[in-house]
């Protein structure tokens, strides 16, 4: 078990929750309240972690500041992030898809392999515990219709957005 770092950074589109871990970012989830992150992180991650500080000034707020000036063009920060064997592959896959452009749940299951598996291509975005670098937001419902996200679908339209090129609305 190891220590995790954790603090909340705003966003333009709202307050992350931001948790490493001295292997990378174990946690970027939107999270509402401050009061929520405790209780966030021990639903996430309570069991991979003996201990979490508090931590004014993460040293991956600026990797999270450059992907929105730079509209996701970034390079990821080292991840420490645990799942299945089949949320990894999906997760995996989910970090081959080019900026500003989207893919469904049906194609991110031919990429794996499983091109039956749309559903639990679903299931392991739904999981997903590093918002933005393992961008699940550029996964859509066939046909294009923007799906679930767990940050929202206006977060997930400006995300899209902002990847596109295209002005997006700030949210609280």
């Amino acid at each position: 078990m190891s220590t995790l770092r954790w603090q909340t950074h705003q966003s333009p589109i709202g307050a992350l929750l931001v948790a490493e871990s001295d292997q990378g970012l174990a946690l970027l989830t939107w999270c509402e309240t401050w009061d929520a992150a405790e209780s966030i992180l021990c639903k996430r991650l309570g069991d991979q972690a003996s201990y979490f500080e508090h931590d004014p000034k993460s040293a991956q707020t600026t990797t999270i500041e450059q992907f929105f000036q730079h509209a996701g063009r970034v390079e990821p920060p080292p991840l420490d992030v645990t799942g299945t064997v089949f949320q990894t592959r999906v997760w995996a896959a989910l970090r081959t898809l080019p900026v500003g452009e989207t893919r469904s749940y049906a194609e991110v299951a031919a990429m794996i392999g499983q091109p039956g598996a749309a559903r639990a291509v679903a299931g392991a975005c739904a999981a997903n515990p590093v918002t933005l670098f393992t961008p699940c937001h550029r996964v859509v419902r066939a046909g294009g219709e923007i799906g679930g996200y767990g940050g929202g679908l206006d977060r997930k339209r400006a995300l899209l957005a902002l990847e596109q090129g295209s002005p997006f609305e700030s949210t609280p």
